[in-house]
């Protein structure tokens, strides 16, 4: 949905970071591995990206707060959502990250 949305904006220019290797991997390599049920919207996907200056690389979660803090609103989400200012959820963290700070999940 990110690499579509920015499509759609006119965005060419991309960089996306997933906490998931299997989803990098997976863009890396342009793979046609995915599960039936979304090989076509993959392939626009596919796509898309050949169209785009494109990269993809894997982040731990621990390294970005924003993004972990949405990935676990998200859950709670009935509608795709878009923000165009930091949602007020994650408003503290988006400081953290540009300050530099580190945070780190100790179990």
């Amino acid at each position: 949905m990110a690499i579509n949305f920015a499509w759609h904006n006119g965005w060419h220019r991309l960089w996306l970071e997933s906490d998931s290797s299997y989803v990098v991997q997976l863009l890396s390599s342009c793979s046609e591995q995915v599960p039936w049920r979304i090989r076509q919207v993959w392939q626009h996907c596919i796509y898309q990206i050949s169209k785009m200056e494109f990269q993809v690389s894997h982040i731990f979660r621990e390294g970005n707060q924003v993004a972990d803090a949405l990935s676990k609103n998200a859950l709670g989400l009935e509608v795709d959502s878009w923000w165009s200012n930091t949602p007020s959820f994650c408003s503290l963290l988006v400081g953290n990250d540009c300050m530099g700070r580190e945070s780190f999940r100790f179990a």
